[in-house]
């Protein structure tokens, strides 16, 4: 069977189709021979990409030691003679010689890296860089990129990556489905549907399908994942979500077949590499509640929406988790038509409202806790609360979370009976009383949902 590219979708389009073959390559990996026939095949297209790696990368280490030789070349003339024009017609006035270096500089620069890349573009070294991007141009095309953290121990069966467990190392394995390779090149997660892979460098990535084998990948210089429900293909910074983890192809379940490549080879997955892609923080995220100065009325509230929309800080709508919490992960679902993310399902609209209103840097636990209970205050919340109108409380945010009573979302809904008895189990007070009276006036208030 013929790899097909995918132009799937971005997280910016929202959308997906499927293109003609793939024209750039003749791969014909997967057939319906045994697996000893599949693994020869596969060998054969690995020998072949292995050769066109080595050439591409021969080519890159020249042109790469050609552009630093040459930007060098630029700034250092460029700064000789903006040191003689400005000096000369100034004296030493530093601030002005230092503004006119900065100028020549980034003009030297950019005329260095216009005038090499045509060369570069040759060996397809730059798709999707910006030509003042220096340092990332000459680490791409050098192939010296970085793998994040400095483990460099390789995964073995049983290891722990996150809050994943690897299911199957690297090398020789009995084939745990017909079908499937007997000697494997990469290692197994078990990842849940839907789970984001994120790029441990800037790079590019395409997207194929291998119908019965590897299922939908991606593909870049730096790895290969295999069995996705999704593929995000074109460049990537660094951190940036390329794909979601399926059960696509040759499979026993969920999981996610992750190869890591060094030059031409592929190599044991090691540690750091892997926990980038998984976007495993350095310093473990404590998935606990931070709301440490607030009220437990407030905590129990809180407590009380999570368990409604069935979320930690770490869930993705309709299932899935995330890890990186340096920004929302903005990661669509078209099945529910939502982005939501983290313990109280914010969309990435509404988070980029209150982490800008908030100043919030990131979407880390704590600074959940803090947009939460902005909303929360907005709709008064903290003063029924302490009046003892918990049920009153539940209706006013039913237009911002719908799985609350008071909003005609057409979404499942927890009753005020079902609310009321987890904030009481969850620490918060309860005064006994009957339905709001407010409850048709706030249906049609003009909150947001999130």
């Amino acid at each position: 069977m013929k790899w097909t590219t995918i132009d799937a979708v971005t997280p910016d389009t929202k959308t997906s189709s499927m293109v003609a073959p793939d024209k750039r390559s003749g791969w014909t990996w997967g057939n319906n021979g045994s697996p000893g026939q599949r693994q020869a095949s596969e060998q054969a297209t690995i020998d072949k990409e292995r050769e066109y790696r080595r050439i591409a990368n021969t080519i890159g280490e020249v042109v790469g030691t050609a552009a630093k030789d040459a930007v060098d070349a630029k700034l250092n003339e460029a700064q000789n003679a903006a040191q003689y024009s400005v000096r000369s017609t100034w004296g030493d006035q530093k601030q002005n010689i230092n503004l006119t270096l900065l100028v020549f500089g980034v003009i030297a620069a950019h005329g260095a890296v216009s005038w090499l890349r045509p060369i570069i573009n040759t060996a397809n070294s730059l798709n999707g860089f910006n030509p003042l991007d220096l340092r990332g141009i000459l680490q791409l095309i050098s192939n010296n990129q970085s793998f994040g953290s400095d483990d460099k121990t390789p995964l073995k069966k049983g290891d722990r990556v996150g809050e994943w467990v690897v299911t199957s190392g690297f090398g020789n394995r009995s084939a745990p489905t017909a079908g499937a390779s007997t000697f494997h090149r990469g290692v197994d997660l078990n990842t849940p549907v839907g789970t984001p892979l994120y790029a441990p460098v800037a790079t590019t990535f395409d997207c194929r399908q291998e119908d019965g084998g590897y299922g939908t990948f991606a593909d870049s210089d730096v790895l290969m994942a295999g069995h996705l429900s999704q593929c995000y293909p074109g460049f990537k910074q660094q951190g940036e979500v390329f794909a979601l983890t399926g059960n696509t192809g040759i499979s026993t379940g969920p999981h996610l077949d992750l190869r890591e490549r060094r030059g031409s080879e592929f190599i044991n997955p090691t540690r750091g590499f892997t926990e980038r892609v998984m976007g495993v923080q350095s310093v473990p995220v404590q998935l606990a509640s931070h709301t440490t100065n607030a009220s437990p009325q407030i905590k129990a509230f809180l407590d009380t929406i999570a368990w409604a929309e069935g979320a930690e800080y770490n869930t993705l709508v309709g299932g899935g988790t995330f890890n990186n919490f340096s920004k929302h992960p903005d990661i669509y679902n078209p099945q529910l038509n939502s982005d939501a993310a983290g313990k109280y399902q914010f969309l990435k609209s509404t988070w980029d409202q209150y982490s800008k209103q908030l100043g919030l840097s990131d979407i880390s636990p704590a600074s959940q806790d803090k947009a939460a209970i902005a909303i929360l205050e907005e709709n008064n919340v903290p003063s029924l609360l302490e009046s003892g109108k918990v049920d009153e409380a539940f209706c006013s945010v039913g237009k911002v979370w719908a799985s609350f009573p008071c909003n005609n979302y057409g979404q499942p809904q927890k009753s005020t009976g079902e609310l009321r008895q987890k904030y009481k189990e969850f620490g918060g007070t309860v005064s006994p009383q009957t339905a709001p009276s407010r409850t048709l006036d706030l249906l049609n208030r003009g909150a947001q949902r999130i």
